[in-house]
């Protein structure tokens, strides 16, 4: 709570694109710190030398996990699109539910998942259930993306070089 306060407050009482670009970079940085620290906690453990107590990496889990992590974001595109284009949306704002629909902060879920459990066996297990999701997330979502930017669901041109568009904002400014 204390950092969301902090940065609502700097981003009120300071109006500096310097700043700001700094806050990005230390956001992206905390990003990976998570990621990484994640990464360590779903395959060691995090402690203990008895092998029963030894947790099994992401990487060697059984088919079902995989299935059971990934399912509500496929199941949240689709339920996003399905929903938002039986009201009859713009297509940029189907594009902009369905990404809000299946993307989750899995910081959170980490962040419950490390505190909520002693056993370092089952702590690596709960960890590894928003790795996953994020890395799932991230790869549907920019899949996603970048095919309704290509069929035209997108306000950015979709004939348009890929960087450009990565770098540009294509929001209307409505005064």
């Amino acid at each position: 709570m204390c950092a969301i306060l902090t940065g609502l407050t700097a981003s009120y009482y300071i109006s500096n694109p310097t700043f700001s670009r700094w806050c990005n970079r230390g956001a992206s940085i905390s990003g990976l710190g998570l990621i990484l620290v994640s990464l360590f906690l779903s395959s060691s453990g995090g402690g203990g030398d008895d092998e029963d107590a030894e947790a099994s990496p992401i990487w060697d889990q059984h088919w079902t996990f995989y299935v059971g992590v990934a399912f509500p974001c496929f199941a949240g595109i689709f339920l996003a699109n399905f929903f938002a284009r039986s009201f009859r949306l713009k297509r940029p704002e189907i594009v902009a539910i369905a990404i809000e629909c299946c993307y989750q902060n899995t910081g959170i879920a980490t962040s419950v998942a490390v505190t909520m459990f002693d056993d370092p066996k089952e702590r690596a297990q709960a960890v590894a259930i928003p790795l996953l999701y994020g890395f799932v997330e991230a790869l549907v979502i920019g899949i996603y993306c970048v095919f309704a930017w290509k069929i035209g669901w997108t306000k950015a041109p979709k004939n348009e070089n890929c960087c450009t568009v990565i770098a540009t904002s294509y929001e209307i400014d409505e005064e």
